[in-house]
């Protein structure tokens, strides 16, 4: 959410240009890019230098680029000016990229905060109903002699307007500004500000719509999906930081993770009826709340308070110790159901709704799940993670605990528009690397886990749902569907085998991977002919997905994964299953060379 410790005053000593921008990272600031055009140097943008070598790429960066001076607001006064240079920018949009370069002790007055140490995450509008927007700049129209004051707007944005221009077009509330001598903008200096939608950044100030105009009250920003995924930035970001990502949500739409879930387990069922039922009424309440909201956030600010310090699970599926898991569960049921105690007196309905929801959700989980794993324990020995391995209900449980986190994710959402700023924020409940970009990304764990072992049982749905469901949110239902096709497949049914050899070409590690290690489980007449190249490329390199896979772990761990993987036999799995569902086609040119590699690697 906005946080006014990262607010950033901007000044560009090469052109006298003055601006705004956001800290995003440690020492990375986020503003417009023709606020610091004079300090572009000639050789482009550059690539981040390795950490090991920050210290001194820094020193060199500061000797040696054009400087732009910066400071952070400050409450009560004027913050110091520290030294910046541009790092990146992009050539099509305008937006650029700075590092702090200051050395001294007023780099660290700047940066050390524990503010600063937050990133905002990004998030797109995709609807078409106005959403409530907010920045915080420095515009010329608050110069009061040699202090630039801060400006903080509130207003609309309305996502059908601007739209060939790519553009959000910010409607300003408030009274009429008085327009400038010569048609000057009221508002030049506001260029480079973050711009804010439910806590989310969705945007940068980039200029005003009609600078004569004589109420200035229209400006247009640059949406965040025009820039923020872009590899370069994203390098520069994470160097010093695991933040930026993208929202799982979207603004302005805060039942939309509430309505996915109802309908994903209304078509394929991962939660239990009970629990869907329940977030189903919730849905309700929440869509037909009241606007007076003084009774609600008291009650918000209580359930959130409670639910932040009881530390809702959200480690990847591998690291998790799962007696921690239903001990963790266990208290959270426990504090939920004193909530809930107290909300049935004193409601309101949403928040009492939402906690009663939460509560028979992890009250389902722990009753599907606690016992039949403290049984496992208690008749096998080994280590923890031995037993827990072991556990043959590992795998459904897995991706139920998806579900769940989704489900507390999606409930706390909503909520958290009741809160006051500052009482939470509900990005902390979302796992790392949920994002709609890469939907699996918590899923990736089910590349250790038998693949189907996790499909429900339940009467069958057809293909066409399934296929369906492969592309859709929340990701527990991805996983649902792809654990019921690859069920289906090893039973031999052509159709669920030959949508597992097309998944091989998914976009998607995750999918494409796990589509891969089902290889030898497949029957040999499987394949048709457009499998045949995405076959020769699984035998070719059957390990490829290392490579591409989870890109944000460090390397060591990565290379610990593909080593497990070489040492339990996948590359031998993988080649001889590809040349297996190769056979009818041995005798074309492109196959029969791959016959003749495999000769020569010992495979046959």
């Amino acid at each position: 959410m906005l946080n006014e410790d990262l607010v950033i005053e901007i000044y560009e000593p090469q052109t006298g240009s003055v601006g705004s921008g956001y800290l995003i990272s440690e020492d990375t600031v986020l503003t417009a890019r023709h606020i610091v055009e004079g300090a572009l140097p000639d050789d482009g943008p550059l690539a981040p230098p390795p950490l090991e070598n920050w210290k001194e790429r820094l020193e060199g960066l500061a000797r040696d680029r054009p400087h732009c001076r910066i400071r952070q607001l400050r409450r009560g006064g004027q913050a110091d000016f520290v030294d910046a240079v541009v790092v990146w920018w992009s050539p099509q949009f305008d937006v650029a990229l700075l590092v702090v370069t200051e050395t001294t002790r007023k780099r660290h007055i700047l940066l050390d905060g524990p503010a600063s140490r937050s990133s905002p995450t990004w998030a797109d509008v995709t609807g078409t109903d106005p959403v409530e927007v907010t920045a915080v700049g420095f515009p010329d129209s608050d110069v009061d002699g040699r202090v630039r004051e801060s400006r903080q707007i509130k207003g609309f944005v309305t996502p059908l307007s601007g739209v060939k221009s790519d553009r959000w077009v910010v409607q300003i509330e408030g009274g009429a500004r008085l327009a400038r001598p010569g048609g000057c903008s009221v508002w030049a200096g506001m260029s480079g500000a973050a711009l804010f939608a439910d806590g989310l950044f969705i945007g940068i100030i980039e200029s005003d719509k009609a600078p004569g105009h004589p109420e200035g009250r229209e400006l247009w920003a640059l949406p965040a999906r025009a820039f923020a995924d872009d590899p370069h930035l994203v390098a520069w970001v994470r160097l010093r930081s695991n933040a930026w990502l993208r929202s799982s949500a979207d603004p302005g739409d805060t039942q939309r993770m509430l309505r996915q879930i109802v309908d994903a387990n209304q078509r394929l069922p991962v939660l239990d009826d009970t629990s869907t039922s329940k977030i189903a009424q919730a849905l309700a309440a929440l869509q037909h709340a009241r606007d007076d909201r003084t009774v609600t956030r008291r009650a918000v600010g209580r359930v959130l308070a409670m639910m932040l310090s009881k530390g809702v699970l959200h480690d990847d599926l591998y690291f998790e110790m799962w007696r921690a898991v239903f001990y963790s569960l266990r208290e959270l049921r426990t504090a939920l159901t004193e909530a809930y105690t107290e909300l049935v007196v004193t409601g309101p309905e949403p928040v009492r709704a939402a906690v009663d929801a939460m509560l028979t959700t992890v009250r389902g989980y722990l009753g599907r799940h606690e016992a039949s794993f403290e049984r496992h324990a208690a008749e096998v020995t080994g280590t923890w993670m031995q037993v827990q391995d072991s556990w043959p209900g590992l795998p459904r449980a897995s991706l139920e605990l998806l579900a769940v986190r989704e489900t507390l994710d999606a409930l706390i959402y909503p909520l958290n528009q009741y809160a006051e700023n500052g009482e939470t924020d509900a990005s902390r409940f979302t796992p790392p690397g949920l994002n709609r970009r890469n939907p699996l990304a918590p899923s990736s764990s089910y590349l250790r886990l038998p693949v189907g072992d996790a499909a429900s049982g339940t009467p069958l749905v057809s293909m066409t749902v399934l296929a369906t469901a492969l592309e859709s949110e929340p990701p527990s239902l991805c996983m649902a569907a792809l654990e019921e096709i690859a069920q289906r497949a090893e039973q031999g049914d052509l159709p669920a085998s030959r949508a597992l050899l097309d998944l091989m070409s998914h976009q998607d590690d995750v999918l494409r991977t796990r589509a891969k290690s089902m290889l030898p489980r497949l029957p040999s007449e499987a394949a048709e002919a457009r499998h045949v190249p995405l076959l020769i490329a699984a035998y070719d390199d059957p390990g490829d997905w290392a490579c591409e896979f989870d890109r944000d772990l460090d390397f060591q761990l990565r290379q610990w994964m593909i080593d497990i993987w070489i040492r339990e036999g996948w590359r031998t799995q993988v080649c001889v299953a590809a040349l297996r569902l190769l056979t009818p086609w041995k005798a074309e040119p492109g196959v029969s060379a791959v016959f003749t590699r495999a000769v020569n690697d010992g495979w046959v």
